[in-house]
């Protein structure tokens, strides 16, 4: 997951990124991830997306700013 990261995206995730993509990818139970402003939050639920494309993913955002520029993200 470390170096299809950097290939693709060219970041290098921390570790705490990679334990919750992990999390989410084993899909048997809910996470929930809380980390600063600019942490690295995205990463965390846009990353499953390259590695598992037959789910569905719920995201909940605090505001309708970040709800707005994640629904017009685009897929790897």
């Amino acid at each position: 997951m470390h170096e299809r990261t950097r290939a693709k995206l060219g970041y290098e995730p921390c570790l705490w990124q990679l334990r919750v993509v992990e999390a989410l990818l084993k899909r048997d139970e809910d996470v929930v991830c809380i980390a600063e402003t600019g942490g690295g939050k995205t990463l965390t639920f846009m990353l499953p997306l390259e590695f598992c494309q037959d789910g569905i993913m719920i995201i909940i955002t605090p505001l309708n700013l970040l709800g707005n520029q994640h629904s017009h993200a685009r897929a790897f």
